[in-house]
């Protein structure tokens, strides 16, 4: 193993699956008795995994989901084959996942590109942009309901400043330190308000 295992459990049946990389460049796919599956195609990486991957089962259709240490984003579908072809200059931020789209039409996907737009992947590979500010290369994202609307909202952090925004752009929260080199920001949540949480690794 040489990366980050994921557990999942496809169907909610627990019927378990594990996924991890080799030092083969592939990715695996075991049972929890270690049996490999017969029917996986064992994607090849071109570089390290960036983290664990993720499923997501949207529009009738099962996703998975992996990003390499590049920032390359590749999505199959549950035998390993592929299931969105994604642009070959595009590159996901190192401090984003990828998140289910429950804020437009726009794509089935959305992350943080490396350069700091927020990305939104659709079916067939089609990426759109939209630009939120300076966060700098590599921002940190979340997307989640920060302030209990019921609608998930656009967490950024990078370049000395976080903000939260709605789904309008609105600013909800903000905060900036110049110069800073902010850590990975922390969420608490609790019944009447969110807190973030971050830190200077300066001082």
């Amino acid at each position: 193993i040489n990366g980050s295992i994921a557990v999942l459990d496809y169907d909610r049946n627990r019927d378990y699956r594990v996924l991890y990389p080799g030092k083969d460049k592939l990715i695996h796919n075991i049972t929890l008795k270690g049996e490999e599956l017969t029917t996986w195609q064992k994607p090849e990486l071109r570089n390290n995994l960036a983290g664990p991957v993720q499923f997501f089962r949207t529009a009738g259709k099962d996703y998975l989901a992996f990003a390499d240490s590049k920032g390359n984003l590749n999505v199959i579908d549950r035998r390993g084959r592929p299931r969105i072809g994604v642009a070959e200059e595009f590159r996901i931020s190192s401090g984003s996942a990828v998140f289910e789209n429950r804020t437009n039409s726009k794509g089935l996907f959305l992350m943080v590109s490396k350069k700091g737009s927020l990305s939104y992947l659709d079916g067939n590979g089609r990426i759109s942009e939209s630009d939120f500010g300076d966060y700098g290369k590599d921002p940190w994202f979340d997307y989640l309901d920060f302030n209990g609307d019921g609608d998930n909202d656009f967490v950024f952090c990078g370049n000395g400043q976080v903000a939260v925004y709605s789904k309008t752009k609105k600013v909800i929260a903000s905060s900036s330190i110049k110069k800073a080199d902010f850590s990975k920001p922390s969420i608490y949540t609790s019944q009447k308000v969110n807190w973030l949480a971050v830190r200077d690794r300066k001082s």
